[in-house]
């Protein structure tokens, strides 16, 4: 049976972080670590879950689409380009200054004996910039979190690809459902119409009746017309997460009709720190921390040394040169840069603490939105449902048998089916909530159920 998780079946959120010098990479998160190695194939056109789908022949699983989308995304692509820069920006940081070479000629046309070049003098020498305060390794730090960051926003990237496609992937099965049950619908008001016309012959009852049934079957026709339509729309929105403009009817496989048994709320509010949108926050204040070391660092004045040799005019003889140059800090001690960072630290802090609060109020809106959609559709299932389909047929038989009349069998058909539309309605939106909670805590919820003992409802 195929379970909606962004975590027992969707595609791996591989690390792919390199080493950063000093900085702890980013951690994978725990939802969709399990389909690592299709990602990382060599050549994905060979494995059925990451191949392109065939116009009409594949139906297309959650595992698969979210493969495609993750492959393929060109939003993704994207944000990889600026883990690259980011990676090579880290390596220039590392860098030590280039030294400098310096060739100097005096006595050069002047008087008293000093025209031409003949009475010139020479002097090469090189010259290094040490840098003072551990500032190259400060800086590399520096921009070591810099890389980091741009792992956490490809990494939130990412799941928000996943969640946006899964959401997609529920969509279209749901409207593939409703297709479905138009379906029924149509073929229910076709049985309906042809009793009635089987009562109208037999002289039964009048055939106003038979107006009726006709009216009832050419708009549940329209209905299924209409819901064939919405399902291609939701198949072409579901393609692009991939970059497909024109991928053809596409056939989907799952169920909606999984529901579990929610954990306490208390039990996920420490995996939110999975989250990359809050985990990322300690990044930023540990770069915040670095800048404001880097800073202070720069109001250490740094040393120039040069040496070379200079070739003296009266005979030629060739000396050592040695020298060194270093600013005096009078005026400038970068205070005012330092003040700066210092305040960019805070604020930094404070926007930490923001961000864990919004989590926290996020999850706690999604859970209780979940628990709501929860409680709908077991309602629906176990005390609405039953009772529509027993009516139904009551009343159906009870027609044939002149008990009641057709406007009592169109009222149970139209009560049946939209209780049935309640009841997916109520299943989609619990899917697409359930969504939200796995993207706000980074992990798959129904592994959390399992591992407490849960059951599927």
């Amino acid at each position: 049976m195929m379970r909606f998780t962004l975590g027992g079946l969707v595609l791996a959120l591989a690390s792919c972080v390199p080493h950063r010098f000093d900085v702890k990479s980013v951690a994978p998160r725990s939802l969709g670590k399990t389909i690592e190695a299709f990602v990382a194939s060599s050549n994905p056109e060979a494995i059925p879950e990451l191949s392109p789908l065939r116009d009409g022949e594949d139906v297309l699983s959650l595992r698969r689409a979210l493969g495609l989308a993750l492959l393929r995304n060109p939003d993704l692509a994207a944000y990889s380009y600026e883990v690259r820069a980011r990676e090579a920006t880290t390596l220039q940081a590392g860098l030590r200054p280039n030294p400098e070479l310096e060739v100097e000629i005096e006595n050069i046309a002047g008087g008293n004996g000093y025209g031409g070049v003949s009475s010139a003098e020479t002097t090469l020498q090189l010259g290094q910039l040490i840098e003072l305060g551990g500032k190259r390794l400060k800086r590399k730090r520096l921009a070591g979190y810099d890389q980091e960051l741009a792992n956490w926003d490809y990494e939130a990237k990412r799941l928000d690809i996943l969640t946006a496609t899964a959401k997609d992937f529920v969509r279209v099965l749901a409207a593939q459902e409703n297709v479905a049950l138009q379906n029924e619908l149509t073929n229910l008001a076709d049985q309906v119409h042809a009793t009635v016309n089987a009562r109208v012959e037999a002289g039964k009852v009048s055939p106003l009746e038979a107006t009726k049934a006709r009216i009832a079957l050419a708009s549940a026709r329209l209905q299924l017309k209409s819901a064939e339509q919405d399902l291609r729309g939701m198949g072409l929105v579901l393609a692009s997460n991939w970059g497909e403009p024109d991928p053809g009817p596409i056939r989907v496989i799952g169920k909606l009709t999984q529901v579990q048994a929610l954990p306490p709320l208390a039990s996920l509010k420490h995996l939110l720190q999975q989250n990359p949108d809050v985990a990322r926050w300690l990044t930023v204040v540990r770069k915040n921390e670095a800048e404001f070391d880097l800073t202070k660092a720069r109001a250490i004045p740094d040393l120039t040394l040069k040496g070379g040799i200079k070739q003296l005019r009266d005979d030629g003889t060739e000396t050592l040169v040695l020298g060194v140059s270093v600013p005096l800090p009078m005026f400038d001690r970068n205070q005012g840069n330092i003040r700066g960072a210092q305040f960019q630290l805070l604020k930094a802090q404070a926007e930490q603490t923001a961000a864990q609060n919004q989590a926290s109020v996020s999850l706690a809106v999604s859970y209780q939105n979940l628990r709501t959609a929860e409680d709908r559709v077991l309602t629906i299932k176990e005390h609405i449902l039953s009772g529509a389909i027993r009516a139904f047929e009551g009343i159906n038989e009870g027609y044939r048998e002149g008990k009641f009349a057709l406007l009592d069998v169109l009222d149970a058909q139209r009560t049946l089916f939209q209780v049935k539309s309640q009841y997916l309605e109520a299943q989609t939106r619990y899917q697409l909530l359930k969504t939200d909670v796995d993207r706000l805590i980074g992990q798959d919820l129904y592994t959390l159920v399992f591992d407490q003992g849960g059951e599927a409802r």
